[in-house]
């Protein structure tokens, strides 16, 4: 198959690797070329603009970081002109409506959308264990679904354009709190001079026990957040997206009013590009 990853950095880099390893035509474009060396070393094609990826491929893959980012790189006349009789797949975070928003404006120009945002990070895409979650109709997903096997074992039909986005923020919404309640554990534990390692030893042993809590430990316990799977900033974009969506399903939002506030705090201390395990600094501050 002919594949464009349009955002082809720290999560489309990899995914657009393993297309490519998996025998499809892969085109990439990143709007900080930097971002495609990588790729370009591998044998990927790079596309020196959107419009060349698009008219190079049949299937547009959208990795990239918003909304807003969406509609810079992608709604313009010169884009969309070229965009009917393709197929469009939106992987990135982004709202329920604005997920249905880009739908209407894609199909509006004869072109094919869905949703499938993915659970998981560069680790999972490299090991081909990514979990992506489709938001299409069911034909579309018995069509399609191919197209991700290249990088997950795992990929559901949670319902039509706007669920899947949905059940996305549902997941970082458990993204966002559960290493700032950790982080807090851990700074009761070594301020009340108890030993970590027989805490985690518990831990484990418990129902409380999440493997995010190992996974992440060497970064708190050497406070070095320098390799981010998951920027903090992100995570903080995430948290507002969460927020938006609770206030639309009159949710409480102040559970996640409190977590973007902490989020914000380690963004504030210098470490929006580091790994979102960094709230840690923003709870254990002295």
């Amino acid at each position: 198959m002919k594949i464009s990853v349009i955002g082809a950095g720290l999560m489309g880099g990899p995914i657009a690797q393993k297309l490519f390893e998996h025998k499809n035509d892969v085109i990439a474009y990143n709007r900080t070329k930097e971002k495609l060396t990588n790729l370009k070393s591998l044998g990927v094609q790079i596309a020196d603009t959107p419009v060349e990826a698009i008219e190079k491929s049949e299937i547009i893959i959208l990795m990239l970081a918003d909304a807003n980012a969406i509609k810079e790189v992608m709604i313009s006349e010169k884009v969309l002109s070229k965009i009917r009789n393709k197929l469009v797949i939106q992987m990135g975070t982004i709202l329920p409506d604005e997920s249905k928003h880009f739908q209407t404006i894609f199909t509006d120009k004869g072109a094919e959308y869905f949703e499938a945002p993915v659970l998981g990070s560069i680790a999972q895409i490299l090991q081909e264990k990514l979990i992506v979650l489709v938001g299409s109709t069911k034909e579309q997903f018995e069509k399609y679904k191919s197209i991700f096997s290249s990088f997950s074992n795992d990929i559901y039909h949670i319902g039509e354009v706007g669920k899947a986005a949905a059940i996305k923020l549902a997941f970082n919404n458990l993204i966002a709190s559960l290493i700032p309640v950790f982080s807090l554990s851990l700074g009761i534990v070594k301020k009340s001079n108890l030993d970590i390692n027989v805490f985690m030893e518990i831990l484990r042993k418990s129902a409380l026990y999440a493997p995010t809590f190992d996974a992440k430990l060497p970064l708190i316990m050497n406070e070095d957040f320098s390799r981010a799977n998951f920027p903090t900033k992100h995570l903080l974009k995430d948290g507002k997206l969460i927020e938006k969506l609770a206030t639309q399903l009159k949710l409480n939002t102040k559970i996640i009013n409190a977590l973007n506030s902490v989020i914000e705090e380690a963004i504030n201390q210098g470490f929006a590009d580091s790994d979102y395990s960094s709230v840690y600094k923003a709870i254990n501050k002295f």
